[in-house]
């Protein structure tokens, strides 16, 4: 019985998780598609790329909305005497639900992070060779892998690889350890407040 409830559990957050995927991918791809010329440079990569990563980018923010909501536990303990906690919510296991919380949205956040090198990266290198317009002679591919979004992106990550590496070997390292590091988390939120709200917003 609970192992079905884990897997429905499973199927109906990734459905969810897909659902808000998907939903802003559409959005910024219909902007796409209105601002990518037909033979531009990169046409693909430009269309598809920044849908790819709008909604990776909200998948994220829905799996750090959730992940609050399983260390709650006063709430945890009140849902789980409800009807609804008992029938469909096997809150016992929400240790589990923590752990699996957290490794998709480093999963999404790594894709992010390698999606977004390798499509400015190749950018600046076609501005350096000519392929690519540069307007008004700033090599704004460039410029974009130095901007305050990619650090405080950059930092997120490593704050998320070294509790996600922590985490993968709790059971192999000192419980201090593991402790401190997860602490890491709440440096990533405000970062992720920081990197939302970004220069380019500011102005």
């Amino acid at each position: 019985h609970v192992a079905n409830q884990m897997v429905l559990l499973a199927i109906a957050h990734a459905i969810a998780t897909l659902v808000v995927w998907q939903h802003f991918f559409y959005i910024k791809f219909a902007v796409q598609e209105a601002n990518v010329p037909v033979g531009a440079n990169l046409y693909w990569w430009k269309r598809l790329t920044p849908p790819f990563e709008f909604g990776a980018m909200h998948a994220i923010l829905f799996q750090m909305a959730l992940l609050p909501l399983t260390m709650a536990r006063s709430t945890v303990a009140y849902v789980s005497q409800t009807y609804f906690g008992k029938k469909f919510i096997p809150l016992h296991k929400v240790v589990a639900m923590h752990i699996h919380l957290g490794y998709t949205m480093v999963g999404f956040v790594f894709a992010s992070t390698v999606l977004f090198f390798v499509f400015f990266g190749q950018g600046c290198a076609d501005q350096k060779s000519g392929k690519e317009p540069s307007p008004g002679g700033v090599q704004t591919f460039c410029k974009k892998m130095t901007s305050e979004i990619m650090i405080t992106g950059l930092v997120i990550m490593g704050c998320l690889l070294l509790v996600a590496v922590t985490s993968f070997l709790r059971n192999r390292i000192k419980y201090e350890y593991f402790y401190v590091v997860h602490h890491l988390v709440f440096v990533m939120f405000a970062l992720a407040i920081a990197h939302t709200l970004d220069d380019a917003f500011r102005k």
